[in-house]
């Protein structure tokens, strides 16, 4: 295939079977676009990100406790002990003091960070991560990683200036990141990268090895944060400084290091300029940020991985604060039990994501061996005639991803040797028999395959898993029954990869950007909307059964996990078809 036709089929639609990145051969490793450079990129930023975590939550915690003390109490020794380039550690409160863990300090803190994700609504522009699809992953990664330095400079000044400024000058972190595309647009953006660079039957394990990446970080940055806070310097100024140097590091490291992923995909989209030219969108339309949903609608399958994805973010955001601040009231917990408690969590879903995720991959592979095999002893001709054979073709029309299927004659000869049942090279999970009839765009679309199956069942598992894991925190009698619950917490991490494997295997190639873009869109509308909700409830019932939104949270895995076993379902009766109409052919 020359280039230009690779172009053209890109800007058409592509498949699968036609790799984005061609040509890297001849460039040095360093110059070639891998997903190792997502898994860089994401570890800086998330190591960062999570050394800050619980200084900053403890941070505005004392920082509400001594709000409040100096409104009712002035005379209770508010007045701080030294003023200047002091936080507010040093001065006369602390999260851990007994005086703060009140219900009314929780109360004021947790309508710190609802508001703080209501402001969040601006991340969920996916212009971001729908100009990567047309411009480069360099291009948005760029923006990404400023708007991160830029959010480090607002935390220098709350927590150096808070009492001038306020305790909810903290707001303008998520105004910033939304506009220019840093936080969860950064993590989309990273996948993207991922989905460029591999073939859709190995992006469920490098999807896995990039949380793994993101857990890892969580691991190494909470621990390292309460180290250095509690041994070394209680200064919550001098861990955003370290969290800055990372930054900028990876800042650097896009402007002179990043190989773009994407640039096939651009070429396409200038070719299709040129040779069709559109009226531009107004930037209204790339500010509607709900307009990247559209594609939901496109499949039958889509809408309900949607509710699901819906649900599950909503009370992983719905409690993400709330974890922590549960703990501190009921368990006494500080800086270093916090620490302790996110290092233990993202330990575990690290080895998940390392080792769970690829054990059930080769499970999967192993016994799509074995349907090789008696595919092969039920509907394999003879390799000694030449029989007709019916081949099925598919058209897939530009206004849905759903594919009709036609039947047409074909003379085709199945050599013996196609029924190769080596695993070790075995890569698409379909019955080597489907593959020799189907035409390449049919072979690798992937919607109705053992892949997507196989992700459809690990959502299934990781909503299950959460949902007892919100039951251990709700029933937990001390902080190591709370501790034990991190263990299903960790065994749910299988969903995140396997829900944006699935979502990039059932649409077109050149939309992988897009159908992540909109799984973006439907975590940050939880992500507001989910402090509206369960932080006004914990607000309302922290004095009387602050477990409450931990049921909340379980009651909502329990639908979501109905419909991902409906999903499940869904995919194997596709699967089922699909093999009986070939087979039927075959033997009619």
């Amino acid at each position: 295939m020359s280039g230009q036709d690779h172009i053209d089929n890109i800007a058409s639609g592509g498949t699968e079977s036609t790799p984005l990145l061609v040509g890297d051969g001849a460039r040095p490793l360093c110059k070639r676009p891998s997903p190792y450079w997502a898994l860089m990129g994401l570890f800086t930023t998330n190591l960062a990100t999570t050394f800050l975590t619980a200084p900053i939550l403890q941070f505005v915690l004392a920082a509400v406790c001594e709000n409040y003390y100096d409104a009712h109490e002035r005379t209770n020794g508010t007045v701080p002990r030294s003023i200047g380039n002091a936080d507010l550690f040093t001065l006369g409160y602390s999260a851990t003091d007994e005086r703060c863990k009140i219900p009314e300090v929780q109360q004021g803190a947790t309508r710190v960070f609802q508001l703080t994700a209501l402001f969040g609504t601006l991340s969920m522009i996916t212009f971001w991560t729908t100009l990567s699809d047309r411009r480069g992953r360099r291009f948005a990664l760029f923006f990404s990683a400023t708007a991160q330095i830029a959010d480090m400079l607002v935390l220098i000044l709350y927590v150096k200036y808070w009492r001038v400024l306020g305790v909810y000058f903290l707001v303008l972190r998520p105004i910033i990141g939304g506009v220019a595309g840093s936080g969860r647009t950064m993590f989309t953006i990273c996948f993207a990268y991922v989905a460029d660079c591999v073939p859709q039957e190995k992006r469920n394990v490098f999807f896995g090895r990039l949380c793994a990446a993101n857990s890892f970080a969580g691991v190494i940055g909470p621990a390292l944060s309460a180290y250095v806070f509690e041994r070394v310097d209680q200064s919550t100024v001098t861990a955003i400084y370290m969290s800055l140097g990372l930054f900028i590091f990876w800042w650097l490291s896009v402007i002179f290091l990043l190989p773009e992923s994407n640039t096939q995909q651009i070429q396409a989209v200038a070719t299709v300029s040129t040779q069709q030219p559109q009226a531009s969108k107004s930037i209204f339309h790339n500010l509607n940020v709900f307009a990247a949903l559209t594609i939901v609608f496109s499949n039958s399958t889509l809408p309900y991985m949607a509710i699901i994805h819906f649900l599950m973010n909503i009370s992983v955001y719905g409690i993400f604060q709330i974890m922590l601040l549960y703990p501190s009231l009921k368990f006494g917990w500080g800086t270093w039990e916090d620490g302790i408690f996110l290092s233990l969590l993202d330990f575990e879903s690290m080895v998940v994501l390392l080792v769970l995720i690829p054990v059930i991959r080769h499970i999967f592979k192993k016994r799509s061996v074995r349907m090789i095999h008696r595919s092969s002893l039920t509907i394999a001709p003879s390799s000694s005639s030449s029989l007709p054979s019916v081949v099925p073709s598919t058209t897939t029309t530009p206004n849905s991803l759903e594919e009709s299927t036609e039947w047409t004659e074909a003379e085709t000869v199945v050599a013996e040797e196609t029924y190769n049942t080596d695993v070790t090279n075995v890569s698409a999970l379909e019955p080597v028999i489907i593959e020799e009839l189907m035409p390449p765009n049919k072979q690798e679309s992937g919607h109705d395959n053992i892949t997507s199956r196989r992700d459809s069942w690990m959502v299934v598992f990781g909503v299950m898993f959460k949902m007892f894991g919100f039951l251990g925190y709700a029933f937990a009698q001390n902080g190591w029954m709370y501790y034990g619950s991190i263990t299903f917490q960790a065994l749910a991490t299988i969903y995140s990869p396997s829900i944006r494997s699935m979502l990039t295997t059932i649409v077109a190639p050149n939309q992988a950007g897009t159908i992540l873009g909109a799984a973006t869109v439907l975590e940050v509308t939880s992500g507001v909307l989910a402090p509206l909700i369960y932080s006004t409830i914990y607000f309302a019932t922290v004095q009387s059964q602050p477990n409450l939104v931990f049921l909340l949270c379980a009651l909502n895995m329990m639908v979501a996990l109905a419909l991902a076993v409906n999903v499940a379902v869904m995919e194997r009766t596709k699967k089922n078809t699909r093999l009986g109409r070939v087979s039927s052919t075959w033997l009619g």
